[in-house]
């Protein structure tokens, strides 16, 4: 089973450019976007030794937008990095929209997104282990602005954003049910309060988190919208 997840809403820009009379575009080189690898700076550098905050780029290699909204990223459980994603680890605790490329503090990582087989009967406060999936960098890719895993439990996850919103396609084993959990308390600097509100018959689901800035300490409220493509079978939330 396929889902489309969509944030926000897409935003659709035409843009024509005019050169003065006798001038002609020059011929671009190519893309160049191919030779971008967004992995660089996702572990300790082979030859720092100045801790754990400053000897990786504190990047992460999810899609992003420049100047965009979202920056749809995987984060690790081995969180020795800022960034949230340590590319020696092998297990995923979520898909967050948000992220800070190159920040020396933890920061942001807010609403953590991760599908599972079947239906947890459990919260991930109580038992984390629900909200954990593992996987291989030989079933992961990213290029600039898009971000693909097969995780270990056969689903396929393919991540792409917007100026504004971000796509998500999320690809189910057929012979199993599919669930999509979503953390509105998962803030890397933790949450002092949040909301999620279900809404089957539009299949939305929609709320806010309340976080803190890493190295600081002003507060950020931030709104989301979650849109399925299909109507929900089943839903449920927790509360602490």
């Amino acid at each position: 089973m396929k889902t489309w997840v969509a944030w926000g809403r897409a935003l659709s820009l035409a843009v024509a450019l005019v050169l003065p009379a006798g001038q002609t575009a020059a011929q671009p080189a190519g893309d160049l976007a191919v030779f971008v690898d967004p992995f660089i700076g996702t572990g300790p550098a082979p030859s720092a030794s100045y801790g754990q905050e400053f000897d990786g780029g504190d990047v992460f290699p999810g899609a992003a937008y420049p100047s965009g909204m979202l920056s749809w990223s995987p984060d690790t459980v081995e969180h020795r990095l800022p960034g949230g994603y340590f590319y020696p680890d092998r297990t995923i605790k979520g898909l967050s929209l948000t992220h800070f490329s190159g920040r020396g503090c933890t920061v942001y990582q807010d609403l953590p997104i991760l599908p599972r087989v079947g239906i947890p009967t459990a919260s991930p406060r109580t038992d984390p282990t629900v909200m954990r999936a593992g996987f291989s960098h030989t079933n992961e890719a990213a290029t600039p602005g898009a971000y693909s895993v097969n995780l270990d439990n056969g689903i396929g996850v393919s991540l792409t954003v917007t100026p504004r919103s971000g796509l998500g396609r999320v690809t189910f084993p057929a012979a199993d049910a599919g669930t999509l959990l979503v953390d509105a308390g998962g803030s890397i600097n933790d949450t002092f309060d949040s909301a999620i509100n279900i809404d089957p018959v539009r299949h939305l689901v929609t709320g806010w988190t309340l976080s803190e800035v890493g190295c600081g300490r002003d507060r950020y409220t931030l709104y989301f919208v979650l849109e399925f493509d299909r109507p929900l079978l089943d839903y449920g939330t927790w509360s602490e």
